[in-house]
C-alpha cells in the first residue's frame, strides 16, 4: 500500500532535479548602446562551454515588452561548440533564422524605422542542444527605449536671409536628453527659385554642405556656430538631423 505514493513522489520530484541542473553554456547577450534595440541586438551574444563535451546549439531568442508581452521570438543556425570554448557571435554569423514570430504591428515598424519602438524591454537568449531539444544555459538583459524627438531650428528662422559668412545656428535639445554624447548632421542648402524647402533639401545644390556641430555650442542644449555657404541673395536653411 506504501508502494504507490512512493512512486507519486519520485515522478514529482523527478522535474525538480532535471530543473536543478547546472547551465552547460554561459550565455551572455551584450547590452546594447543606450535608448536601442534593433534587430542584430537579438544576435549578439557572447558564449562559453562549461561541459567537457563538444555540443551543437542553436540560439533562441525572444524579446519581451513591459506592456505588450512577449513581442518577437526567433531561432538561429547550429553553432559547433567544443569543449570549454568561449566564442562570441555577432549577427554577421547569423545565416539562417527559423520559426520566426512577431507581435502585431512590430515587424512593420522594424522593417519602416530599423529599431523596435519605444517600450521597456527584456531579451533573453537560450542555447538550446539541437539534439536533445534541452535548455543549456540563458542569459537576459532590460533596455528602456524613449523616443528622442528631433531638433527644432530656433535661429535663423524659416525663410531667413543669410547674409552673414558666419552665422549663429541654434535648435532646441532632444527630448528626453540621452544620457550619452551625440551629435547632429545637418545640411545647409540653397533654395533655388520656385523650390519649397521640402524638395531643396532632396536635391544636392551646388551650394551645400555637411556640418557636423564640432565647433558649436547648444542653447540651451546643442547648438552650432560654423562658416555657412554664400549665395548671394536670399537663401534658407533646411535642416536634417542623421
Amino acid at each position: 500500500m506504501n508502494c504507490k505514493p512512493k512512486f507519486a513522489a519520485m515522478l514529482v520530484l523527478l522535474p525538480l532535479v532535471l530543473a536543478a541542473q547546472p547551465a552547460r553554456v554561459l550565455v551572455h547577450p551584450n547590452v546594447p548602446p543606450p535608448n536601442q534595440m534593433r534587430y542584430e541586438d537579438l544576435w549578439s551574444v557572447d558564449l562559453r562551454n562549461l561541459s567537457a563535451d563538444a555540443l551543437v546549439i542553436y540560439l533562441h531568442a525572444e524579446l519581451s515588452e513591459a506592456s505588450a508581452g512577449l513581442v518577437a521570438r526567433a531561432n538561429s543556425n547550429y553553432f559547433h561548440l567544443a569543449a570549454h570554448e568561449a566564442r562570441s557571435l555577432r549577427p554577421r554569423y547569423i545565416t539562417r533564422v527559423w520559426d520566426t514570430w512577431y507581435l502585431g504591428g512590430y515587424e512593420e515598424f522594424l522593417r519602416r524605422a530599423g529599431e523596435f519602438p519605444g517600450g521597456n524591454y527584456t531579451l533573453t537568449i537560450t542555447a538550446i542542444d539541437s539534439a536533445s531539444g534541452l535548455e543549456l544555459g540563458s542569459g537576459s538583459f532590460r533596455q528602456n527605449i524613449r523616443p528622442v524627438s528631433p531638433p527644432r531650428l530656433l535661429m535663423p528662422r524659416p525663410d531667413d536671409s543669410i547674409l552673414d559668412l558666419r552665422p549663429l545656428c541654434t535648435w532646441t535639445p532632444p527630448v528626453p536628453v540621452p544620457p550619452f554624447s551625440f551629435d547632429y548632421y545637418f545640411r545647409l542648402v540653397e533654395i533655388l527659385r520656385d523650390q519649397t524647402p521640402q524638395h531643396g533639401s532632396m536635391t544636392i545644390p551646388r551650394r551645400s554642405s555637411t556640418i557636423r556641430p564640432g565647433m558649436c555650442s547648444l542653447t540651451p542644449g546643442p547648438g552650432i556656430s560654423r562658416s555657412a555657404a554664400r549665395a548671394g541673395g536670399r537663401c534658407s536653411t533646411v535642416i536634417r538631423s542623421g
